[in-house]
């Protein structure tokens, strides 16, 4: 198994090859979860390159879930949370120009949050629906 450690190869450009004045149109996609266990975000970077869309895995995130039991949507919450992080990081580390930014999750919950006037919850999610506003927008 070890052997073929060696033959293992990983590409350090996202799009080896191709020339960023070839790229059309860059998106970053930025996919959350949260879960009893543990709470993650992954980015990719979607390029379309004459016609033809290609995607590169950019970074993930991951933290186990505390000790103390909190309730699905709140994890849930938590992953969009570090997800703006990840991506605030990424934009402003990148030299390549990202022309829309798109979150993903699967929490209703979080998104019914985010499009409302998050100042009428409770602390916890009001601070951290705050925080999500500061680092994106609820169209994103």
């Amino acid at each position: 198994m070890f052997n073929e450690l060696g033959d293992v190869q990983v590409p350090r450009a996202y799009f080896p090859g191709i020339s960023s004045d070839d790229i059309d149109d860059l998106q970053l996609h930025i996919f959350v979860d949260g879960s009893e266990t543990a709470y993650a975000c992954v980015a990719y970077l979607r390029a379309s390159i004459n016609g033809e869309y290609h995607s590169a895995l950019v970074s993930a995130k991951a933290k186990v879930a505390p000790l103390k039991a909190l309730s699905i949507p709140r994890l849930e919450l938590q992953a969009v949370l570090i997800g703006c992080m990840l991506m605030k990081t990424l934009c402003s580390s990148h030299s390549l120009q990202i022309k829309r930014r798109i979150f993903w999750t699967d929490s209703t919950t979080v998104l019914s949050w985010i499009h409302s006037d998050h100042r009428r919850y409770r602390q916890f999610v009001a601070c951290r629906i705050g925080e999500i506003l500061a680092k994106s927008n609820p169209e994103e």
